[in-house]
């Protein structure tokens, strides 16, 4: 029975888990200087949490081979796909007069064959059904497994090559913007559910360690969302939008301050130092 309860998880266990996840995605914040600019790529899951991340010249790397790969493979797609249809042109060419002769020498033999034929079309298409319904399950429990998608964040130096680079991976400023909204809305809502629970679990030591990493957390990537301010001074739209994230976040530091447990003699023990302190 002890060990059940040592080993036991704790309720904030799962706040704690998406904590980390947010603490991974934002984490180019952390050190993000004034004019430089960021990017966002989908990654798998094991990328995701692959450690130690790999450096910002490197994921731009990968994002630009992917690129090229991914045109090659169109391109030899394309070509394979033309040498294929001449193939088949070639070869329907040769047997339109072999299957017209077998198809007139076979009209006398399909009276009764017709009904056989029509049987087994109604098979095919009841075969045909079963595995529509089973491709569309199996198509459901896939998209249940990858609803979750995974984001990193990489940044563009400063410097001549910075505007390529951006317009080489399609990177803008509309969606800088879109990444901000989507993925700081997604993290106020987390932390809105913290402060929810802040009347419940105001003492409890589990939360406190949760408020203290929160709390640490805001702090390194509030810098670095300033100088994303100052990066883009001169755009209202993302400039308003990066105040509102800050805004909120401050607001939650406030609102969620660390309660001391006072106890029963340091509460003596004040009360008799006033009154020594008095004349």
């Amino acid at each position: 029975m002890l060990k059940t309860i040592l080993f036991e998880k704790s309720p904030l266990d799962e706040y704690n888990e998406k904590l980390k996840d947010f603490m991974i995605k934002f984490e180019i914040f952390n050190e993000l200087k004034e004019f430089q600019k960021i990017g966002r790529i989908e990654v798998t899951k094991a990328e995701f949490y692959k450690s130690p991340i790999e450096s910002e010249e490197k994921i731009i790397e990968k994002i630009t081979s992917r690129k090229l790969i991914k045109e090659l493979k169109n391109i030899k797609v394309y070509t394979q796909l033309d040498a294929e249809d001449a193939e088949d042109a070639e070869d329907a060419g040769d047997t339109e007069d072999a299957e017209d002769a077998e198809d007139t020498d076979d009209v006398g033999d399909t009276g009764d064959a017709g009904d056989a034929e029509d049987a087994g079309d109604a098979e095919d298409a009841e075969d045909a059904e079963d595995a529509e319904d089973t491709e569309d399950a199996e198509d459901a429990e896939d998209a249940e497994d990858t609803e979750k998608n995974y984001y990193k964040y990489y940044i563009f130096e400063i410097g001549y090559w910075q505007k390529w680079s951006r317009w080489w991976n399609s990177e803008n400023r509309g969606k800088t913007q879109k990444y901000i909204d989507e993925d700081f809305s997604e993290f106020m809502k987390y932390l809105n559910e913290i402060k929810t629970m802040n009347c419940n679990y105001s003492f409890n030591i589990y939360y406190k360690n949760l408020l203290k990493k929160c709390h640490s957390f805001i702090n390194k990537i509030t810098p670095g969302l300033y100088n994303l301010k100052k990066t883009y001074s001169d755009n209202k739209k993302i400039k308003a939008l990066i105040d509102s994230v800050i805004m909120t976040l401050l607001d939650f530091k406030n609102e969620t301050q660390i309660k001391k447990h006072t106890s029963l003699s340091s509460i003596l023990r004040e009360h008799n130092n006033n009154i020594f302190l008095i004349p």
